[in-house]
């Protein structure tokens, strides 16, 4: 069953600021759903109802983003068995690489989903000097560099699904260079 934009045929004029936004968020998802043909990780009802109780879902390449409770926490769905194996990656841990505090969450009609504590981001490149990239060497392992600082001030990847040994392998895939 496909979701169902809850504003098909009411002018535009006459929507509310907040029903509006939620329109916004209506077509952010379903352009995301479009392009997976795995409809298998999370069931239309459970995205619904995760976008009604979850603002801002941020769509990657195998996971949606809900930033649940900004300044407390993230939820990483998966919408793919690549997201699942970030979430993974994520939950276990990878050797070397510090990632925010992760906990796996259930939701009913989603099959792979985890809690992640909230970092407050850092550009590695635009702020060199709070990065102390010298010091923190593993920053290049991780996946675009997604690093921030948590409520206690260490320094983590927030993204370190493709991170380790599994970036080193996706960097390689991309190369131009491959055989």
């Amino acid at each position: 069953m496909p979701l169902d934009n809850p504003f098909a045929g009411r002018d535009l004029a006459s929507l509310s600021d907040d029903e509006l936004e939620q329109g916004a968020r209506y077509r952010r998802l379903t352009n995301v759903m479009a392009a997976f043909t795995d409809r298998g990780f999370v069931t239309d009802e459970a995205l619904t109802d995760l976008v009604d109780r979850y603002r801002y879902p941020l769509a990657g390449t195998s996971r949606i983003v809900f930033l649940a409770e900004p300044g407390e926490r993230v939820l990483k769905v998966a919408i793919s068995a690549a997201g699942a194996v970030e979430n993974q990656h994520e939950l276990v841990g990878v050797p070397g690489i510090p990632i925010a505090p992760t906990t796996r969450a259930t939701f009913t009609g989603v099959r792979d989903a985890i809690w992640m504590d909230w970092v407050d981001e850092i550009d590695p490149i635009r702020d060199i000097a709070e990065c102390d990239c010298d010091r923190y060497d593993w920053i290049r392992k991780v996946d675009m560099m997604q690093v921030g600082r948590t409520q206690a001030g260490e320094v983590v990847a927030f993204d370190a699904g493709r991170a380790g040994a599994a970036h080193e392998l996706h960097q390689q895939w991309r190369s131009p260079n491959r055989q």
